[in-house]
């Protein structure tokens, strides 16, 4: 993808991440869930 911009580029990641597992925030930020599979009705 080419970069249009002059002073900033974006960029996002999403992966899969066991959210009993650490996050690599350093305990800045919590997970953020985006499904249960328990709950079809969950909403992040």
């Amino acid at each position: 993808m080419e970069n249009y911009s002059q002073n900033i580029r974006w960029s996002l990641d999403l992966r899969w991440q066991n959210p009993n597992e650490p996050n690599g925030f350093y305990g800045l930020k919590d997970n953020i869930l985006m499904t249960k599979s328990d709950d079809e009705n969950f909403k992040p």
